[in-house]
């Protein structure tokens, strides 16, 4: 049997970096699980920058970075494979993507899901264990970190072009394991778009798929013998003010498979909660975990109910999208503006937020219903 791991978000910021620096970041039970492991995959959330004079690219969001430290912590603790399709990866240009390169490449820790052109970062890495292969692809959302013909960043989700490279990888592979960077941030279900989009994948020809980037756990379902996971949470993330809320709260994926079929076993964890560290749960608080993880698997396999729990959230989230797009209205207002008398309300970070909203899937999902629900009952918004 073959055992391939698979880890959601390491992002060494604030009380984090400390914890790198000092090789305490994640806990000695999880690193005997990474040794006893065959091959082990982390989604590496920054970009390696070198230089502080490096300018960060102006977003939607925080702009994370690491240090060399971070890709040598990585590689001692036992990781084979970094994901770098994340919202992430871009966030200091393409300088901080060649240092990300140069670094994981002197250290021999190989990645998947990026390159310095959008033909470069779809290639998939293909690795043989015992005799089996196994191809591994890695894409995300569209934000900030995309790459085109032209320009270095992340593996976009396209459905064309991802129907293409996995119906390619799949006869050359015994297994297909598809990592996804994606989802609604802070909400603990996929959509149903993204439900959906997963079993496309499915019943083209992955035979896993595993999903993070959303900052919480969620649950999991096997359609058609693939096991799907919606969302691992994050593995090594802290934040300023952290609590035992779903931020510090996660799971990694064992992939358990002989040649032509899978099992799975998964590791929950607390990271980063009352000191900068990522340990295994003990059993009573597994059982805790496990209770929550079926109920997110009974709403997960009801489709009726992950819409009206998708709805629920677009609702409390209505005011939040709305918000941002407001500008001037009356034909009056619009005239003066256009004719430079009046200036637009909307700053250049809010209108970095639209773009956001506009080209990342997920937040497009959760602005047209916001828009929808403002043109029909704007009197109860």
């Amino acid at each position: 049997m073959i055992t391939l791991n698979v880890f959601g978000d390491f992002a060494p910021i604030n009380r984090g970096i400390k914890s790198v620096s000092n090789n305490t970041a994640i806990s000695a039970d999880i690193k005997d699980v990474i040794n006893n492991a065959d091959y082990n995959i982390v989604n590496l959330e920054c970009p390696v920058v070198y230089s502080q004079n490096v300018e960060a690219i102006q977003k939607d969001g925080p702009n994370l970075r690491c240090s060399e430290e971070t890709i040598k912590y990585l590689k001692d603790v036992g990781f084979d494979l970094c994901t770098l399709a994340n919202n992430h990866f871009k966030d200091y240009g393409e300088k901080g993507i060649d240092d990300t390169f140069i670094t994981c490449k002197k250290n021999s820790l190989e990645w998947v899901g990026a390159g310095r052109n959008l033909q470069e970062a779809r290639s998939p890495k293909v690795i043989e264990i015992k005799g089996v292969q196994i191809g591994i692809l890695n894409i995300c959302e569209h934000e900030s970190s995309i790459a085109t013909d032209v320009e270095a960043g992340s593996n976009p989700i396209d459905v064309i072009n991802n129907y293409y490279d996995i119906n390619n990888l799949k006869h050359q592979v015994d297994i297909l394991i598809l990592i996804i960077h994606g989802g609604v941030e802070h909400y603990n279900l996929p959509s149903p778009r993204m439900k959906k989009l997963c079993h496309f994948y499915a019943d083209i020809g992955v035979s896993a798929i595993i999903c993070h980037h959303t900052h919480c756990f969620s649950g999991y379902e096997i359609y058609n013998d693939v096991p799907i996971f919606y969302s691992l949470g994050n593995f090594f993330f802290d934040r300023i003010k952290n609590s035992t809320d779903t931020w510090g709260t996660g799971y990694f994926v064992q992939l358990q498979m002989e040649k032509k079929s899978i099992d799975f076993q998964m590791y929950p964890y607390f990271q980063c909660v009352e000191e900068p560290v990522v340990k295994l749960m003990t059993v009573n608080e597994q059982t805790v975990f496990k209770k929550s993880i079926v109920e997110l698997n009974a709403i997960i396999n009801d489709d009726i109910l992950l819409a009206k729990h998708y709805q629920k959230w677009m609702e409390k989230r209505c005011r939040y999208y709305i918000s941002t797009i407001l500008t001037w209205s009356g034909k009056w207002f619009k005239a003066l503006f256009r004719r430079g008398y009046i200036h637009s309300f909307v700053s250049k970070q809010n209108a970095l937020l639209l773009l956001n909203y506009i080209r990342c899937e997920s937040h497009r999902d959760l602005l047209i219903r916001s828009m929808k629900k403002y043109i029909d009952n704007k009197s109860e918004l």
